[in-house]
């Protein structure tokens, strides 16, 4: 499968871009998650990763993960789905609409969630967010 861009901003509590957050990324089962410089090739980065200008860098498989974002006086954490679109161009697999909505459906009340599809090129096709 395609690695996905994680294409997520950290921001503070006024909406700006955090520069200099820790950002921990972890698979499901909350191992450290393999970070990638890219969409190809065997190159990883730190992890946890520093975000410049609010942005988190890296590409990962596509799965299930969580972002445990910690800053000067605060910290959160966010789960993340890292879904390609070559997933959904099939209509099977784990990355169909329908498993995408059940997941949500299957989150604790007050959870964020930020889903990111793209299609095989890793340009941006379509943001999910939202607060469960």
């Amino acid at each position: 499968m395609a690695r996905v861009e994680i294409n997520e901003i950290v921001i503070d509590n006024n909406g700006r871009p955090l520069t200099g957050a820790s950002v921990l990324v972890s698979t499901s089962d909350g191992d450290p998650a393999i970070v990638y410089a890219g969409k190809t090739g065997s190159t990883t980065v730190a992890n946890p990763l520093t975000t410049t200008s609010g942005r988190i860098e890296g590409w990962v498989e596509p799965g299930s993960y969580d972002l445990a974002v910690s800053y000067t006086g605060a910290s959160y954490t966010q789960q993340y789905e890292a879904v390609s679109a070559s997933s959904l161009s099939s209509g099977t697999g784990r990355g169909t609409q329908a498993q995408l909505d059940s997941h949500i459906a299957g989150l604790s009340s007050g959870t964020e969630y930020a889903w990111m599809l793209t299609n095989g090129s890793g340009v941006l096709l379509d943001i999910k967010t939202g607060v469960k």
